[in-house]
């Protein structure tokens, strides 16, 4: 299930700028353009799922926000790179924010970052009962409570 649109991709980069760097030739049919974007955006979003497959039940329904924002930045990276990426210019913008994604999705695979959503929107266990201290004396000083 792809976690961002082709409009997603056209609102954050345009559509023309999309379409110019998913064209291999002036002569290309516009569904053929947008298959190639299409299939940028499958192929974020299943990144993604392998990314987070091991913390949540996947695909992901409903598409948390921040999951739909990861996508999108990860389908520009793609649609962008398949001709070659000139770290020297603007586009390496483009490379920081997959690194950027790719770190949250690490950083959610590893149990240090939530995708915003409650357990029962993914398929995760919900503790059964609140954390207790169980030591001997409570770390807090309570006193006044």
């Amino acid at each position: 299930m792809p976690y961002c649109t082709k409009e997603d991709i056209y609102d954050a980069m345009g559509e023309t700028a999309a379409k110019e760097y998913a064209t291999d030739v002036s002569t290309e049919e516009e569904t053929v353009i947008e298959a190639r974007i299409d299939a940028m955006i499958v192929k974020a979003s299943a990144r993604i799922d392998g990314y987070i497959a091991n913390r949540k039940t996947v695909p992901l329904d409903p598409v948390p926000p921040m999951i739909a924002d990861l996508c999108v930045d990860m389908a520009i990276y793609y649609i962008v790179t398949r001709k070659g990426l000139a770290e020297d210019s603007s586009e390496k913008a483009i490379l920081e924010k997959y690194k950027d994604a790719v770190g949250v999705l690490r950083d959610i695979a590893a149990g240090k970052a939530n995708i915003g959503t409650t357990s029962e929107d993914t398929g995760e266990t919900a503790p059964s009962s609140p954390a207790k201290w169980k030591g001997k004396d409570s770390p807090f000083n309570l006193e006044g409570f």
